[in-house]
């Protein structure tokens, strides 16, 4: 996520960057440089923004389903982390704020952990229920219960 709001940085300012001094006055110059610093600073802050929600529980909380996209060498199943992505967008639409999802990224080849923890427990078996459901019979995911989230690779 990071990587991708930077490119869109870089290629916002190559693009301002590249009118032709000839449409350019000194007024538009200085407006057009504020605005891509504005533009900037604005990416920046979506990124520390994006990165604090992602931010993972401490060891210490505990977490009501880890689902957790392994690859054997072959990258992981992208269909079932699709399905699973889609499935999270309606549940949330439908549950507000019912449960949070930490990702965390620990492998080279898309080797990923959603970690949900449960804001209203009385739904979490339902929600699990409804995971396990979903991704039945898929291969290269495994799931614990109760448990902790992986610490994210640096």
């Amino acid at each position: 996520m990071r990587a991708y709001l930077i490119a869109i940085a870089a290629i916002g300012l190559v693009a301002v960057s590249c009118k032709s001094k000839k449409e350019m006055t000194g007024n538009t110059a200085k407006a057009d440089s504020l605005q891509v610093a504005d533009s900037i600073a604005k990416v920046f802050a979506d990124i520390a923004i994006a990165d604090a929600q992602n931010t993972p529980p401490t060891p210490n909380d505990s977490i009501r389903l880890n689902v957790s996209f392994y690859s054997p060498g072959s990258g992981i199943n992208y269909r079932a982390a699709q399905s699973l992505n889609s499935f999270l967008t309606k549940y949330e639409a439908a549950n507000p704020g019912v449960v949070t999802v930490y990702k965390t990224a620990w492998g080279r080849e898309g080797e990923v952990d959603y970690c949900f923890k449960m804001n209203d427990k009385t739904k979490g078996d339902d929600f699990v229920k409804q995971v396990k459901d979903l991704l039945a019979g898929q291969d290269r995911i495994n799931y614990k219960e109760n448990t902790t989230c992986r610490k994210p690779r640096n």
